[in-house]
């Protein structure tokens, strides 16, 4: 996934059966190829969620950078489809959680 440091040593093969019927060796992918994948074919699942987001930036922004980051769309249609996944996972008044930091929606308020 492209996580590990630069001068972590990996050892071993990760492959990806992509759909086209062609494996994608992920360790031997340029970082153009593997970001590609990444979010649109396959996903890492953080199992902590305050770990997971950044405290620092509210939580509809950061799921509009993942959406700008691969579609072509304007920040607001980003936004929108921000708060639409919140409302299709059943988040309660996705507008206002968009808007709140991770730690506000920790706590419930």
């Amino acid at each position: 996934m492209g996580l590990l440091p630069p001068a972590a040593i990996i050892k071993g093969d990760i492959t990806f059966q992509n759909g086209d019927g062609v494996p994608a060796l992920l360790t031997m992918l340029p970082s153009d190829q593997l970001r590609q994948l990444r979010g649109s074919r396959m996903a890492m699942i953080f199992q902590e969620p305050m770990t997971a987001l950044n405290p620092v930036m509210r939580v509809g922004d950061q799921i509009a950078e993942a959406v700008l980051a691969h579609h072509r769309v304007s920040k607001s249609e980003a936004w929108r489809q921000a708060v639409e996944g919140m409302r299709e996972v059943a988040i309660t008044d996705p507008e206002q959680r968009g808007r709140s930091y991770p730690e506000e929606c920790a706590s419930g308020s």
